[in-house]
Formats: structure tokens, sequence, C-alpha cells
């Protein structure tokens, strides 16, 4: 199976790099690197992540990687990253105003 990243997830990932970057090169590529090995792990075991209703009611699943989750769901039989979060923010204010009930 292959995987996809939405253009929300590649800005969220983009920004995490960032983030890390200014404080740690080395940070930042061993989080560039666990990010690539989740997204392929998740594309061979695609049902591996659960969902966490206590986040969202979308139909979505969580995979973490280090203090980040993978948030994705199967769509056109592809793993589709619809966003990479920091454990540490508020993930059900930043999946409510990023996911609409008629989106997914």
């Amino acid at each position: 199976m292959q995987y996809t990243l939405t253009p929300e997830a590649f800005q969220d990932l983009g920004d995490s790099l960032v983030y890390l970057s200014e404080r740690s090169a080395q940070a930042a590529e061993k989080l560039a690197v666990n990010m690539r090995h989740g997204f392929e792990l998740l594309a061979e075991f695609p049902d591996a992540g659960r969902a966490r209703p206590e986040f969202t009611q979308a139909q979505v699943l969580f995979w973490p990687i280090g203090t980040y989750f993978i948030v994705y769901w199967l769509k056109d039989n592809q793993i589709e990253v619809l966003a990479i979060l920091h454990a540490s923010r508020d993930l059900p204010g930043l999946l409510t105003d990023r996911f609409s009930e008629d989106s997914l």
C-alpha cells in the first residue's frame, strides 16, 4: 500500500522540522527518519493505528512517533496522512478546527 501526505500534514511536518532544527539539527534529522519509518510501517500495516475518541470523533487513526502523532485514514486503497501533531498540543481543539464533519 502507498501513503500520501495532505498539504496540511506536509506543513505540520515541515513546521515541526524547522522548529526542531533551530534547536538541534540532530533531533530534526531523527524526527524525519522516524516519521518516514512510521509512514512506511503504516503503509505495510494500515490497521496498526487506533482511534482516539478522546481527541476526535472523526473516523481517523493515530500512530505515535515519539511525542508526535501521525493522524491518518485509509482512502482509495492508500494511507492518507491528515496531520502530524505534537502530543503536548491541544489535540481536540486542533482536530476540531481541522476536520469538519463534512470532510470526514
